[in-house]
């Protein structure tokens, strides 16, 4: 899979657009990646990228390493991938699996799937359901609408968002005290 075109365009169904790659360094294999908004985090948990380059060409890739700066993302592609291929991918679109959950437990990449799941607390109990995503520069916003009536908004932070369930439609969350903000309708 290192460095494989993809061969279908239906397989790329399942990615959505994550960033662009700004620059490249073909030596060292590595490139950077100017993110969405609030898609750096997912962008380096992950270990496999789609490139879809400027001429239409696919180039799915396996990631060696990456980190997130302040300013772009940098990822190091694994050894098999060409130097000459890594040279010809600069303004490429970088995709990311569209239901990708990154390895600290962050949720999908595309938020949208979380519209009108249910939340529960660690115990099972109810929270409320998604009704609204807000994407922002250093994480996205969920807000739940409580049962009881009124809602309330948190970050979709690993101490926030316990898990992501899409086969059950159900998202489990943690601590909210310090991080929510209630409105009482």
């Amino acid at each position: 899979m290192d460095g494989r075109k993809s061969g279908a365009r239906g397989d790329q169904d399942a990615w959505i657009p994550v960033g662009v790659v700004q620059s490249v360094q073909a030596q060292r294999r590595e490139l950077r990646v100017k993110a969405r908004p609030g898609r750096g985090a997912a962008i380096v948990a992950q270990d496999v990228l789609l490139l879809e380059r400027a001429n239409g060409g696919t180039l799915r890739c396996k990631v060696l390493h990456a980190r997130e700066t302040e300013r772009y993302c940098l990822i190091v592609l694994v050894p098999g991938v060409p130097r000459d291929t890594v040279a010809e991918l600069a303004g490429a679109r970088v995709l990311g699996p569209k239901t990708a959950v990154a390895r600290d437990g962050a949720v999908p990449l595309d938020l949208e799937a979380l519209r009108g799941l249910r939340v529960v607390d660690e115990d099972g109990a109810a929270v409320g359901k998604v009704s609204a995503l807000y994407d922002g520069k250093a994480h996205a916003i969920v807000e739940i609408r409580k049962p009881e009536g009124g809602a309330l908004t948190i970050p979709v932070i690993p101490e926030t968002v316990l898990d992501v369930d899409l086969g059950a439609g159900v998202i489990t969350v943690g601590a909210l005290a310090p991080y929510s903000v209630h409105d009482e309708d």
